[in-house]
């Protein structure tokens, strides 16, 4: 709505920083629920952690956005997959993205790995 009604270049820069929000506001929106669902912790906590894991894990943010693009292109070109998965399929493939990429504490893939390798050092010695 904003670029086209803009008529000189500090609307098209209002335009651009309205589109980062959106952007921003949607990549938090599907990651907090991941963040919200493995800690008991306090709000600000929930919070705060989502926003530093899209900034700092960019890899996660990008396939996170591919992700819904790659839903959003299903959807539209076979509606029964929403039908049949509803959103238990993107929200699937948002928490194994968090699980792979992510680097959360105690939700690591490569946690896990060095404790099976400690694991399997052990039981050889």
């Amino acid at each position: 709505m904003m670029s086209r009604h803009a008529r000189n270049s500090f609307d098209i820069a209002i335009s651009g920083v309205l589109l980062l929000l959106i952007a921003v506001l949607v990549m938090f929106t599907c990651l907090v629920w991941v963040v919200r669902a493995n800690y008991a912790e306090r709000s600000v906590w929930i919070v705060r952690t989502t926003l530093a894991m899209i900034v700092a894990r960019p890899l996660c943010s990008l396939l996170q956005v591919g992700l819904l693009i790659l839903t959003v292109l299903v959807w539209v070109q076979w509606p029964g997959i929403l039908m049949v998965f509803g959103l238990s399929l993107p929200m699937f493939c948002t928490a194994w993205i968090v699980y792979s990429f992510g680097r959360l504490p105690g939700m690591d893939i490569h946690d896990r790995m060095e404790q099976s390798a400690g694991h399997a050092r052990n039981q050889t010695s």
